[in-house]
């Protein structure tokens, strides 16, 4: 995440996301909500005994693509109402749906990187299509920790920071409570996690993750290598490619760092 320069039009925004890592506003209109979630029950999600379903993780790799697809062409003639000062594409969407359940917390973790951020701004995006709150599981964001400087971030279930920090990051952080619609916009960096729907309804939310027009879809492995030193290797992918996760790794990576 490059965060020296301002991303937003506006300076209060970009006091704002700079200080806290994150901003709320106000996004999709009840019409516009009524037509996403119109266009979303159109597509037949399977059953799952999962109490989360992650559109992005499921089996399915048509699935995934229908959903990434469905959701982007929606939102594109949104995106102005960001106010960015560059110009941003979506370069995933995702649906996610959080069932009422006691093993429905996700843990602490951070973003992985989808784009080169030591060139290119990632932003995530994250927008409930009901009102959120800590009963039923919204996101939590850990304070202070988008100042981590990561440009690159890989499988943060690896992550040395938040194992060793996990006590100190579960007790300073802020429940994130939004209205339906409401779209919160944060810096991949930081470190958050959700707890479990304890509610007696659903939380469905889409997600988008935007960066530069010019950046391609990246994925990052780590691995080791000589000497058992650690090294990235980076890989450059198409959507299709992405939600097909057997094939990428068969790819040369365009880049070891």
């Amino acid at each position: 995440m490059i965060d020296e320069k301002d991303i937003f039009i506006t300076e209060q925004q970009n006091i704002s996301f700079k200080n806290d890592g994150y901003l709320i506003m106000p996004f999709l209109n009840d019409n516009s909500l009524v037509e996403l979630e119109s266009i979303l029950k159109e597509i037949n999600i399977p059953e799952t005994d999962n109490n989360i379903y992650h559109s992005a993780v499921n089996k399915n790799t048509t699935l995934k693509g229908h959903f990434h697809h469905t959701i982007k062409m929606f939102l594109d003639a949104y995106l102005p109402l960001f106010q960015f000062k560059e110009k941003f594409k979506i370069l995933l969407a995702v649906y996610i749906n959080k069932k009422p359940s006691n093993n429905s917390a996700i843990d602490l973790h951070t973003d992985d990187s989808l784009c080169d951020e030591r060139i290119f701004n990632q932003l995530n995006v994250w927008i409930p299509l009901t009102d959120v709150n800590f009963k039923n599981g919204t996101i939590c964001i850990c304070k202070d920790t988008h100042t981590n400087k990561q440009n690159i971030r890989v499988d943060s279930k690896d992550n040395k920071y938040i194992k060793e920090n996990k006590k100190k990051l579960l007790n300073n952080f802020t429940a994130i409570e939004m209205k339906k619609g409401d779209a919160l916009v944060y810096n991949p960096s930081c470190i958050h996690f959700s707890p479990p729907n304890k509610s007696n309804n659903d939380r469905p939310v889409v997600a988008i993750i935007l960066t530069n027009e010019n950046a391609k879809l990246s994925i990052f492995k780590e691995k080791k290598g000589f000497l058992r030193k650690r090294v990235i290797l980076k890989y450059e992918l198409t959507v299709e490619e992405f939600f097909n996760y057997e094939n990428y790794e068969n790819l040369k990576p365009i880049e070891i760092f």
